[in-house]
C-alpha cells in the first residue's frame, strides 16, 4: 500500500518495545503506528499504556535498570532510552489502537491516514543505540531423556 512506511509484528511487551521505539525515533516521517491483530503476549497494551500512562524508571526480572510501563508489570523499556527519547516518543506519535477490528475497517484506516501527513518530518531523527543484552546467570538443570 501506498504511503505505509513499514509493516511488522510486535511480539513482545518488553524487547520488542525497544526496537519500535527507537526505530521510530530514528525515522522522523513516522507518526501513525497502527495496532491490529491478535495480541497474546499484551504488547499492544504495553504500547498503548506506554502512550496513554507513561513510564517510570525501575529494575527488571534480573535487576538491570530499566524504564518500567505505568500500571503495566509486563512493560519493559531499555535504559538506554533517556527519559526524554520516551516523552518525544508519546509526544510525537499516533497510535490508532485497530485490535478486534475487521481487516475492511482497518485497511479504511490505512487508507485515510495516507494523505494526513505528506511525509513531512515531526521530529528531529534520534538515535539510540541498544545494548545487546544478555542472560546474566544459567542456571544448573538435570539432564533429561524423555522415551516414547
Amino acid at each position: 500500500m501506498d504511503g505505509i512506511l513499514a509493516i511488522g509484528n510486535l511480539y513482545s511487551p518488553n524487547r520488542g518495545l525497544d526496537f519500535l521505539i527507537a526505530n521510530t525515533l530514528a525515522h522522523p516521517f513516522l507518526e501513525h503506528l497502527v495496532i491490529w491483530g491478535v495480541d497474546r503476549l499484551k504488547s499492544g497494551d504495553a504500547l498503548v499504556r506506554l502512550k496513554d500512562n507513561g513510564f517510570e524508571k525501575g529494575r527488571d526480572n534480573l535487576g538491570r535498570d530499566c524504564w518500567l510501563v505505568k500500571d503495566f508489570p509486563l512493560g519493559r523499556i531499555s535504559a538506554d532510552f533517556s527519559d526524554e527519547d520516551l516523552e518525544v516518543f508519546r509526544q510525537t506519535v499516533e497510535i490508532d489502537d485497530m485490535r478486534g477490528r475487521a481487516w475492511e475497517v482497518v485497511a479504511a484506516k490505512l487508507e485515510g491516514l495516507k494523505n494526513v501527513t505528506p511525509f513531512t518530518p515531526i521530529r528531529k531523527p534520534r538515535v539510540v543505540k541498544l545494548t545487546e543484552t544478555r542472560v546474566s546467570k544459567s542456571f544448573p538443570t538435570i539432564p533429561v531423556a524423555h522415551r516414547i
